[in-house]
């Protein structure tokens, strides 16, 4: 039996770059679990439910994706749900070595392999962060994030402000 890939991730908001690897993912195994953390120590701009909601919105058109979430340790997530393999995107040396990390105390603890995709060369300088920092500011952030999210944020942001 294939090992059951996820890709797991707050997701605050989805940006294109996080669609290009459900995308690519998606392609390579038939399939993929996204799964979005609860993380309570995050400062999360946005809901749990908003992301969730945002996150299946980016991805509704991607056949074989399917939507989860966790809540404590991502090692845990994996044990109760026999996943094989995980899923991170990384975009530069930074995001490798923090992930190399996480890739390293989760095979210790379940067994998982990490599978590192590098970022699509277009989305390789978008960040969560920044997207939520150009909405934040009244920018425009359709450069950044799926078209379907890009009028939601502005939204949710004119809500919170």
């Amino acid at each position: 039996m294939p090992p059951k890939p996820i890709f797991p991730g707050s997701f605050d908001p989805i940006t294109l770059g996080h669609v290009a690897t459900v995308r690519l993912a998606s392609r390579v195994f038939g399939g993929l679990t996204i799964v979005v953390a609860q993380n309570l120590e995050k400062n999360s701009l946005f809901t749990f439910e908003q992301r969730m909601d945002m996150t299946a919105s980016a991805v509704k058109d991607i056949a074989g994706v399917s939507i989860d979430s966790f809540s404590g340790l991502l090692s845990d997530y994996i044990a109760q749900n026999g996943v094989g393999v995980v899923i991170r995107g990384v975009r530069n040396s930074m995001d490798f070595e923090y992930e190399t990390q996480m890739s390293r105390l989760n095979a210790g603890l379940t067994g998982a392999v990490t599978l590192f995709f590098p970022s699509d060369p277009r989305y390789s300088h978008i960040s969560s962060t920044m997207a939520r920092q150009v909405a934040v500011l009244g920018g425009d952030v359709s450069g950044l994030v799926p078209s379907k999210i890009a009028g939601k944020l502005k939204m949710i942001i004119n809500e919170q402000l």
